[in-house]
Order: structure tokens, then sequence, then C-alpha cells
């Protein structure tokens, strides 16, 4: 996606370069890697528009915060949105929409890392296949994993997790899983109704 249309799809400000093109998105200038935007999220301890100048020193081709920073490189951008979570939520949803393959998605109390992992292995000697990360099933996680999905899979297989009532709704309406597999439902996970809302 270019930058321009990152604007169209967050509603955000776009300073910089509107041709630039992103090609994956992360949340940690400790992994950041070069071309990516850097996602600027304000955590209970560390507030991602403090790191947006050392984004682009790392090579972040552009970055998306609450407020802009002191300069854009040129050849870089930056997308000033007033939520940075629901900005990257935007993101997801657009590149869900407009996958045409099959989403699997995976909830339960345990085993969700496991079964997405073999089910990925299974299917991924006939189809071009795409899986969430480690255990990025979050309501972080897993719009970072849909915003980096690539154009050409066949098969997406995401897991989404459960801390609190709604969390599996709010996972299940952004991923749109068309198979939906449940791994196990323990005492834990009772009182999120992880089941009844799959």
């Amino acid at each position: 996606m270019r930058a321009r249309d990152l604007e169209k799809i967050t509603g955000g400000k776009l300073l910089g370069d509107k041709k630039v093109y992103a090609n994956s998105f992360s949340i940690d200038t400790r992994t950041l890697k070069e071309g990516q935007v850097f996602v600027a999220l304000k955590g209970s301890r560390f507030d991602g528009n403090d790191f947006l100048e050392e984004a682009f020193s790392k090579g972040a081709v552009g970055v998306i915060g609450r407020r802009p920073p002191k300069t854009v490189p040129k050849g870089k951008f930056a997308l000033v949105v007033n939520d940075p979570l629901d900005a990257l939520r935007r993101i997801a949803r657009f590149k869900r929409e407009n996958f045409k393959g099959t989403v699997i998605g995976v909830v339960g109390s345990a085993g969700k890392t496991t079964t997405k992992d073999l089910i990925h292995f299974l299917l991924s000697g006939v189809y071009r296949t795409y899986k969430s990360e480690g255990n990025l099933n979050s309501q972080i996680g897993l719009p970072l994993v849909l915003a980096n999905m690539p154009q050409n899979p066949e098969v997406a297989v995401f897991e989404m997790g459960a801390s609190q009532l709604g969390d599996v709704e709010k996972l299940r309406a952004l991923a749109q899983p068309s198979v939906r597999v449940l791994t196990a439902l323990g005492e834990e996970h009772l009182q999120t109704s992880v089941a009844s809302r799959m």
C-alpha cells in the first residue's frame, strides 16, 4: 500500500511523501526492519510516539502516531491519527476485506498455537498459506498479523485469544473466519464464553 492509501484507510493526516510504498508494519523499534511502517502504540510503560525519530533512524519508511515527528526525512512519511491502534485495526480490516482466500480461526483455552501450526503445516503442501507468528492472538497481535498479510496466500490461519468477555467476538469480527476450530475450553475461560462466540 502507498502512503496515500493508508491516509484514506485510516482517515489520518499525511505528511511527507504520499507515493512511498509500505510493505509491512511494526509496533516495536527493537525488532523493526528496514522498509516497515512503525505504528506508535501507547502502553502502560511506554509511549510509541517517543520513538518516532528512532524508527526513522532504523529504516522505517513511515510512522503512524498521535502527533507528528520533529521532521519527516525525504522519501518517507508520517501519518497523524487520533488513535494508532484504531488505525492499525482499520488497516487490518481493509486487508481482510480484500483477501479472497479462506481464513481459518483457532480458539480455545489450550493448544491454539500448536493447532494453528499443524493446520498451516498440513495445508502448506497444497496451498499458499499464511499464519500468525508465535502467539500473536490479542487485540493488538491479530490486527498486526492481518495488516502484514501478503496479497497472494490462498489460506490464512489465525489464532484468537481471550482474556476478558467479548475478546473473541471482536477478533472474530476482524478476522471473519470461514472455518472455525475450537481446541479446548477450560475453566479459566468459561467466563469469556469462547465457544458461544465462535
